[in-house]
């Protein structure tokens, strides 16, 4: 019988100064050890463009496994908003989130955010609510 290795999303994580790979081999009830592993130096604005160059020259040999990735930035680095959407502005859902992230961040880089419905009951407030990331 041939036993099926698990390997873990590939963790990342961008630091100030460098960025970091990680990848875990194991099963969740038993032992977990490392896979893979590589630091990449990298600063300044384009530092996370600069290690995925870096990272992507190297991919062979760190013997990462999988297509799923975990991200770790600081906290001060997201920003949370509750955003209320009317019923009557259901439609707009999309732009309404895009609106309110562009007003809560100024990022040469670009703007990324994500937003997560929040479930109530929608007929007492007459409205949706989403958590704005």
């Amino acid at each position: 019988m041939k036993l099926i290795s698990r390997t873990s999303p590939i963790g990342v994580h961008f630091g100030a100064l460098e960025t970091r790979f990680l990848q875990l081999q194991g099963s969740p009830g038993g032992h977990w050890a490392v896979r893979s592993h590589s630091c990449v130096a990298a600063r300044g604005l384009g530092r996370q463009a600069m290690a995925a160059d870096q990272i992507q020259s190297q991919i062979r040999s760190l013997r990462l496994r999988g297509k799923d990735a975990t991200l770790a930035i600081g906290g001060d680095a997201v920003s949370v908003s509750l955003v209320p959407v009317d019923s009557a502005n259901q439609d707009r859902v999309s732009e309404t989130l895009r609106e309110n992230a562009s007003r809560l961040i100024r990022d040469p880089e670009g703007l990324s955010y994500r937003s997560l419905p929040l479930s109530g009951d929608e007929n007492v407030f007459d409205r949706e609510e989403y958590l704005l990331l």
